[in-house]
């Protein structure tokens, strides 16, 4: 099934830009459709302002998430935007005897009672680790 670029334009629109849907609904496949959208100044923009709007869209539901103080929200936004504040994923490598390392993966949710924005000490390797 053929598809005009107004129709094109009008899908990306009413789908959000997704490619698969469109496909489907014109018997093509997703490769056909990018290609043709990626041929074209206006669908290409048409696409990114779809996308942008489902951004939009995540960000107030996000934003609605963190008001309701839903946990997940709450960590999500402290680990991404928050990461200027100590807040976030931290790896911390240190070297025991030369030759062991102790790698600790450690979320810092602003409750580490050792020191706000901090790891806490990383536990010494025990003699069972350090003779397998």
């Amino acid at each position: 099934m053929k598809i005009t670029k107004r129709q094109l334009l009008d899908e990306i629109r009413s789908t959000g830009g997704n490619y698969s849907a469109i496909a489907r609904k014109y018997e093509m496949t997703r490769q056909g459709i990018a290609k043709r959208v990626e041929a074209n100044q206006t669908l290409i923009a048409s696409v990114e302002a779809a996308r942008e709007e489902l951004l939009d869209i995540a960000e107030s539901g996000l934003r609605e998430a963190v008001a309701k103080k839903k946990s997940w929200a709450i960590r999500f936004v402290l680990c991404t935007l928050g990461k200027d504040r100590g807040y976030g994923k931290q790896v911390k490598v240190e070297t025991h005897d030369n030759d062991i390392q102790v790698v600790h993966h450690y979320i810092n949710d602003g409750r580490n009672p050792y020191n706000p924005g901090e790891s806490p000490p990383l536990p010494k390797p025990s003699e069972a680790d350090a003779n397998p």
